[in-house]
C-alpha cells in the first residue's frame, strides 16, 4: 500500500502540478492572498474591505509598471 501512495506522490503529473502551483503562488501573489485574508478576518464593512483590496491591487500594478519602465 505504501508503495502505491509513494508512486502517486512522486508521479510526474503531481510534480508538474506542484511546480505550477508554486509558480502561481509567487511572492507578489502570496502577499495579495495574505492581505485579502487579513481583511476578511478584520471586522470591517464589506465596501471598506473591497475598497482597500482594490486600492492595494492598484498600487501593486502601478509599482509593477513603474519597475518595468525603469528597467529598460
Amino acid at each position: 500500500m505504501s508503495e502505491s501512495i509513494r508512486a502517486v506522490a512522486d508521479s510526474p503529473e503531481r510534480a508538474t502540478w506542484r511546480r505550477a502551483l508554486r509558480r502561481s503562488l509567487g511572492s507578489r501573489n502570496r502577499g495579495v492572498f495574505v492581505f485579502v485574508f487579513v481583511f476578511v478576518l478584520v471586522p470591517l464593512e464589506v465596501p471598506v474591505k473591497l475598497a482597500a483590496v482594490l486600492a492595494f491591487i492598484a498600487v501593486l500594478e502601478a509599482w509593477r509598471r513603474w519597475r518595468t519602465t525603469t528597467q529598460r
